[in-house]
């Protein structure tokens, strides 16, 4: 006899497409499509979202330490700017 407690789960079946007939959706199928796209479009969201807030906080940090106005319209508008052309150049090419 082995020394070895019983197994308790089954073993795992080796990575690859489904065989033929298994009921098994395949991996490319079009829940995880739309999914895909659901999560990009969050994601662009996000980053549209981030790019203003971020260099307009550092904008404004700017403007507190030098008494100025000037540099917070120029983050909110430079950061709107580059998290357009990152979304366009991640998302756009595609």
């Amino acid at each position: 006899m082995s020394d070895r407690p019983p197994r308790r789960f089954a073993p795992r079946t080796p990575p690859g497409p489904p065989a033929a007939g298994s009921g098994q959706e395949s991996p490319a199928g079009p829940d995880r499509v739309a999914k895909r796209e659901t999560v990009a479009m969050y994601d662009a969201l996000a980053y549209v979202l981030a790019g203003p807030l971020t260099f307009g906080a550092i904008g404004w940090a700017i403007d507190a330490l030098a008494d100025t106005a000037v540099f917070l319209p120029l983050g909110i508008l430079g950061g709107m700017a580059l998290s357009l052309y990152y979304v366009w150049f991640r998302y756009g090419t595609q």
